[in-house]
C-alpha cells in the first residue's frame, strides 16, 4: 500500500512527503526516538562536518501530516548531548513542553541539572539533522575540529601473551598510569596468570616480575566466544569502566581457509566492537598489518599510504583478506562517531638491541625462508632484494606513544621501519655459524631452491612456497606516521651486521638449523665467538 502512494507524493510535492501517508491506519506510534551519535564522520573525520548553528524558519509545512505527535532526536556535540523535541502545539502548550524538557533534563542529570539551555521555536526542525540553533548550544562550544582524547585510566588489552602484545603491555605500563586488564585464554584464572607471567619473564626477565606490578589485571576470556568469554556481570563491569581497548589478539597464521580466518579474526572483531559500544564511551586501538595492501596486478605499482585501504588489490592469502575486512569494520565504528585508531606494521622482528624474537620463531615467514636456505645450502649469487624488518620494541613504543597522544586524530598509522636490509647478511651469518651455503647463478631465490635438489625437505618446500609468491607491486608510504613518531622521540634505526648475527644465532639455538649443520660443526667455537645476550 505504501509503495502505491509514493508516486502520488511525487506528483504533488507541494503537499510534502508525508502526503503519501494519508489514509494509513491511525494506530501509528505516538512517539518517535532518534539517536544520531557524534557530529563527526569517518575514521579521520576528514570532512570535518559540523552542525550549522542557525535557526531555520521551518522545514515542514504546518498542515503536514505529523504521523508522530512527539519526535525526540539526540546527538552528541563535543561531549554535549543535544536533544531536539518536535511536538504538536495544538495538543501541548509551550509551558507544558518547557516543564517536560526540564523534567527530562533532571531525569538525565539529577542534581547537576540546570534550568538554562532550553530553546523553544515555533517552527519545525524535523529533518534538519545537521542544524543546532545557536541558542541551544553551550556558551563554551567552539566547534573544535577534533575532541582531545583524555589519558585512559583503565585499559582492556587483548593478545597480551603474544609477541607484540606483551611489548605493548610493557609500554603501556611505562608510558601511562593506567590499569591494564589483560584478556587471556586459559582454563582457569591461575592458568591465565601463569601463562602471562611466563611470557613476560621470557622477554623481560625476572628483575621486575609481573606479579609485582599492581596495575596489571588478568582476566580469563576467549575472543572467539560471545561476550569475549566473559560472564555477563564481568562484561557489564568492564564495559562501564574501560576507557580504551587495545586489540592485539589475532590469528597470525598466513595459511588457512577463509572460514577459519574469518572465524578467528573477523568474528571476534564484531564482538569486541559490541563491547566498545556498550557502557561508557571507549577508544579503540586495533593492530592490523601492511599486508592488507595485498598485491596490485596493474602495470604500475599502487601507492599505499595511511589513508589507503581499497586500491584495487588482490589478496595472497585469507589472513590478508580477513585483516582487510576487519579494518572495514573498524572504519564503520568510526562512522558511528567513535574514536578508532588502526596501526599497520609489516615484518615485525626481534628486539633492536638483543634480537630476542618470538618464541615460535619458526612460524615467521622470513625465518622460514632463512631456514629453507640453510637446508637447501644454496642461494643466488646476487641476493640483495630489499628486506624491511621492524624491531618489536620500537614498534610497540611507537604505537603506544601515538595512542596516548591526545592531539592525534583518529585514523590509520604505519608503524614501520623506513630502512631496508640485504637478505645476503643472513646468508653470511649462516656461513659464519658453520652452515654451508653455496652461491649459485640464479635469477631468484625460487630458482636457487629448485636447483638445490632438496625441495622434498619440508623446510625447503616451505621456503619455495614463499619464494614463488608473486610480487606485491605496492609502494608503501609511511611518511606521515614517521613524522609523528619523530615528534615523540621514537626513531627506527638501521639493523647492523652484528644484529643479524645475533638474530641468526638465536634461531640456531632454537634448533632450527640442526639438520642443516654438518657433522664437523664446532659448537664450542660457536659458543665462544657469539655469546648469548
Amino acid at each position: 500500500m505504501r509503495l502505491l502512494r509514493f508516486p502520488v507524493a511525487l506528483i504533488r510535492p507541494s503537499l510534502g512527503h508525508s502526503y503519501a501517508l494519508s489514509g494509513l491506519p491511525s494506530t501509528a506510534t505516538r512517539h518517535c526516538f532518534n539517536y544520531l551519535g557524534r557530529a563527526r564522520l569517518g575514521l579521520r573525520d576528514d570532512l570535518q562536518l559540523r552542525p550549522a548553528a542557525v535557526a531555520y524558519q521551518g522545514v515542514r509545512g504546518r498542515d503536514n501530516h505529523r504521523v508522530n505527535q512527539f519526535k525526540l532526536t539526540g546527538r552528541l556535540l563535543e561531549e554535549q548531548l543535544i536533544l531536539d523535541l518536535n511536538f504538536n502545539a495544538r495538543m501541548s502548550s509551550p509551558a507544558q513542553m518547557q516543564a517536560f524538557a526540564q523534567g527530562l533534563r533532571h531525569a538525565l542529570l539529577g542534581a547537576d541539572a540546570q534550568p538554562a539551555g532550553i530553546y523553544l521555536s515555533s517552527s519545525s526542525s524535523s529533518g534538519a539533522l545537521w542544524n543546532i540553533p545557536a541558542q541551544a548550544l553551550p556558551a563554551t562550544t567552539g566547534f573544535a575540529t577534533d575532541t582531545p582524547v583524555n589519558a585512559p585510566g583503565t585499559i582492556l588489552l587483548t593478545g597480551a601473551t603474544g609477541f607484540i602484545g606483551v611489548h605493548i603491555l610493557r609500554e603501556l605500563l611505562e608510558q601511562s598510569c593506567a590499569t591494564v586488564h589483560c584478556l587471556v585464554r586459559a582454563p582457569s584464572q591461575a592458568d591465565a596468570q601463569q601463562r602471562l607471567t611466563e611470557v613476560w619473564a621470557h622477554f623481560f626477565g625476572h628483575s621486575q616480575p609481573l606479579s609485582a606490578i599492581e596495575r596489571v589485571r588478568v582476566i580469563v576470556g576467549d575472543m572467539r566466544q560471545p561476550r569475549l568469554g566473559l560472564a555477563q556481570i564481568d562484561w557489564d563491569h568492564l564495559a562501564s569502566t574501560v576507557d580504551a581497548v587495545y586489540h592485539f589478539a589475532a590469528d597470525t597464521r598466513l595459511v588457512g581457509s577463509r572460514v577459519e580466518m574469518q572465524r578467528s579474526i573477523v568474528a571476534p572483531a564484531y564482538e569486541l566492537i559490541r563491547f566498545v559500544e556498550a557502557g561508557k564511551s571507549k577508544v579503540l586501538h586495533f593492530m592490523s598489518t601492511l599486508a592488507v595492501g595485498g598485491c596490485y596486478r596493474g602495470k604500475l605499482a599502487a601507492r599505499f599510504d595511511e589513508d589507503a585501504l581499497d586500491v584495487g588489490q588482490d589478496f595472497l592469502n585469507e589472513y590478508e583478506r580477513s585483516k582487510f575486512l576487519t579494518e572495514g569494520i573498524v572504519r564503520e565504528l568510526a562512522y558511528r562517531g567513535h574514536s578508532a585508531f588502526i596501526y599497520r606494521s609489516g615484518n615485525v622482528t626481534g628486539h633492536s638491541q638483543t634480537a630476542l624474537f618470538q618464541r615460535n620463531a619458526d612460524a615467521n615467514r622470513w625465518v622460514q625462508c632463512v631456514n629453507a636456505i640453510a637446508h637447501a645450502g644454496m642461494v643466488p649469487v646476487n641476493y640483495n632484494e630489499p628486506l624491511v624488518l621492524s624491531p618489536v620494541d620500537t614498534v610497540a613504543r611507537g604505537i603506544v606513544a601515538l595512542s596516548l597522544d591526545s592531539s592525534l586524530p583518529s585514523g590509520t598509522y604505519h608503524v614501520e621501519s623506513p630502512f631496508s636490509i640485504s637478505p645476503g647478511l643472513f646468508v653470511d651469518a649462516l656461513q659464519k655459524l658453520g652452515i654451508p651455503v653455496a652461491r649459485t647463478v640464479a635469477g631468484s631465490l625460487k630458482e636457487a631452491l629448485e636447483r638445490s635438489g632438496k625441495t622434498a625437505l619440508a623446510p625447503v618446500a616451505l621456503g619455495l612456497f614463499w619464494a614463488s609468491r608473486e610480487p606485491r607491486n605496492i609502494i608503501y608510504d609511511h611518511s606521515r606516521t614517521l613524522s609523528r613518531l619523530s615528534a615523540h622521540g621514537v626513531e627506527f634505526t638501521e639493523l647492523s651486521h652484528d644484529w643479524v648475527l645475533r638474530f641468526v644465532k638465536r634461531l640456531s639455538d632454537l634448533g632450527l638449523f640442526r639438520q642443516a649443520q654438518p657433522a664437523a660443526f664446532n659448537a664450542s667455537v660457536q659458543r665462544k665467538e657469539y655469546s648469548r645476550t
